[in-house]
């Protein structure tokens, strides 16, 4: 699948002199393996293309939530300590986030939120492990 992406520029005017940094989540990342670019486009129309990144991001099998669809909360099945729970809206803005203190089960209440499309991330070791849409 290919999805185009569009991160705004951090230089003023469209110009910079000295180094920026840019992120970005893929909070829809497939499980496997996903291919990243970057294309630089300049005033004149010019581009180029990064280089080929590959990441593996690993399924955990068993982590699944519940009910879904969603109303006043949910369920998060078989999670681990140290892992971070995040919801983000369509926008992919962060909305809400998580630790997990234990292993088990994690309540997530969103009855504050409004209704509409969101998606739950589960990060592990700074890693992308698993996304739920809601």
């Amino acid at each position: 699948m290919s999805v185009l992406v569009f991160v705004n520029t951090k230089a003023v005017d469209g110009n910079s002199s000295s180094k920026l940094s840019y992120n970005y989540s893929d909070i829809k990342a497939e499980n496997g393996t996903n291919f990243y670019r970057l294309k630089q486009i300049d005033y004149d129309r010019k581009f180029e293309y990064s280089e080929v990144r590959t990441l593996i991001f690993n399924e955990v099998l068993h982590t699944r939530i519940y009910p879904n669809p969603v109303e006043d909360e949910f369920i998060v099945i078989d999670v681990s300590k140290g892992q971070i729970l995040v919801i983000y809206n369509n926008l992919v803005q962060e909305i809400k986030r998580m630790n997990i203190n234990e292993d088990g089960s994690y309540k997530v209440n969103v009855v504050s939120l409004a209704t509409a499309q969101y998606q739950l991330v589960i990060i592990s070791d700074n890693e992308l492990i698993k996304t739920f849409n809601l």
